[in-house]
């Protein structure tokens, strides 16, 4: 059916699909807009519903593990304490440890950008607050900053460790 599509090529050995980009311009239009979606081929993590309900069981609210709030499970992804593209195979297998529940609300973005971390003692840590824009930002990472989180035990201390050494922006 792909192959029916204006501009795709098909080719049999091995069998593929590969739809051409668009190359008018609609009168009137800008050009530099005329292109506004391509094909690409990426590789996914197919888990994260999966890695989720494990994290939060069936629950429909489950605690952000580092800012400490409350929230459905919809504004909640499972965050890898370290970065999943480098874990082995193993540390991937590790889910319990590797993984952990961080809101949309301003605790995935901030830990995967290194402005907040979970110290060997359990404690959420963050860059230094005046180095922080005045406003919200600044206002969401102190409140957990200084409080210990669940997610921090013997076994995912060498993933928080690692983000702290490789990712953390607040190192010394």
């Amino acid at each position: 059916m792909l192959a029916t599509l204006p501009g795709a090529r098909f080719t049999t050995s091995p069998a593929a699909v590969t739809l051409a980009a668009a190359t008018s311009v609609r009168a009137g239009s800008d050009p530099a807009f005329a292109v506004l979606d391509s094909v690409a081929s990426v590789k996914v993590h197919k888990g994260q519903a999966q890695l989720r309900n494990l994290l939060a069981g069936n629950r429909e609210l489950a605690t952000c593990a580092l800012c400490g709030q409350e929230y459905p499970m919809g504004f909640l992804v499972a965050a890898h304490v370290k970065k999943r593209s480098i874990c082995s195979d193993d540390e991937r297998r590790d889910l319990r440890h590797v993984a952990m529940l961080a809101c949309t609300f301003g605790c995935d973005a901030p830990y995967e950008a290194g402005w907040i971390t979970v110290g060997q003692d359990g404690n959420v840590q963050t860059v230094p607050l005046d180095s922080l824009p005045e406003g919200r930002i600044r206002e969401h990472l102190e409140h957990p900053a200084g409080h210990r989180r669940a997610a921090h035990s013997l076994a995912s201390e060498r993933y928080f460790a690692w983000h702290r050494m490789t990712i953390f922006r607040g190192r010394s």
